[in-house]
Formats: C-alpha cells, sequence, structure tokens
C-alpha cells in the first residue's frame, strides 16, 4: 500500500510546474529529499560543505523492518535487517559549497540542517537570490542528529 501512495503521489505531481530546487545541506533530510524532488521532474542543485563526498545520482530506498531475525552491521553499528519496499533515485544538476554557484538558479531553497544553522545559512545565501525573479521560496526540513 505504501508503494502504490508514493507513486500516485510522485505520478500527481509530474503534472505540476517544474521548478529549480537547491537544498543546502548534506544530512540525512538532503539524501532523502532530493530523489524524490529529481524523480518528480524538478531540476535539483546541492550546496554543501562537502560536494566532493557526493554523487550526481542520489538513491533513496524505502524500507521496513524485516520479517527474519537477522542482523545487518553498518559500519561499525548493528541493526535489524529490513526490506527494500522501494528505491528512488533521482540527481543533482550542481553540487557545490559555492553559493554563488547554485543559490541564483533556484525558485525554491530548502534548508535541510539544525535550525541552529539557519541564520548563518540565510546571512551567506542573502546575497545570491536573484531579485529579478517575481518569487523565491525559502523553506526548511527539520534534520537534528
Amino acid at each position: 500500500k505504501l508503494t502504490n501512495f508514493m507513486q500516485s503521489n510522485m505520478s500527481l505531481s509530474r503534472n505540476e510546474n517544474k521548478c529549480t530546487v537547491t537544498v543546502v545541506g548534506g544530512g540525512n533530510s538532503a539524501h532523502v529529499l532530493i530523489p524524490f524532488l529529481s524523480a518528480s521532474g524538478h531540476n535539483v542543485n546541492l550546496m554543501t560543505r562537502k560536494p566532493q563526498q557526493w554523487s550526481k545520482v542520489i538513491t533513496c530506498e524505502l524500507q521496513r523492518p524485516s520479517k527474519k531475525k537477522e542482523m545487518t552491521t553498518y559500519g561499525n553499528v548493528k541493526h535489524p535487517s529490513a526490506d527494500v519496499i522501494q528505491t528512488v533515485k533521482g540527481s543533482c544538476e550542481k553540487i557545490s559549497s559555492d553559493p554563488a554557484e547554485v543559490i541564483p538558479d533556484a525558485d525554491v531553497i530548502v534548508l535541510c540542517m539544525p535550525v541552529h544553522q539557519y541564520r548563518d545559512a540565510l546571512n551567506r545565501l542573502a546575497p545570491y537570490i536573484d531579485r529579478t525573479k517575481k518569487e523565491v521560496f525559502v523553506g526548511t526540513v527539520y534534520g537534528q542528529a
């Protein structure tokens, strides 16, 4: 049922106007958001402190706990096994640590970082927002470790 829900929502968003979304931040929420935006047909740019650690293609797996009692190790941490119920792939047009390279194109800017970093990020981005555009939306995805 979850897979059908996700597919119907993604197909609905394909009919809407496409835009350029710049995701600011390189944490878990960015990893999840980028594939869904890209798969919905939007152009996605990424601004992150570590652009060299990113690939242009980003994959997100939606998982549910496995009925098996096995454990899986990621790094040095053991986790219960999970079954992949859907895989979503997306891509970034541009990946940079320089706001001048990714902010001017943005129709939507999404901050994916801890709340205490918003003010500094907005001060850094503001000079690069294209003021000739009628609208540029700025929003947040709460992500906290």
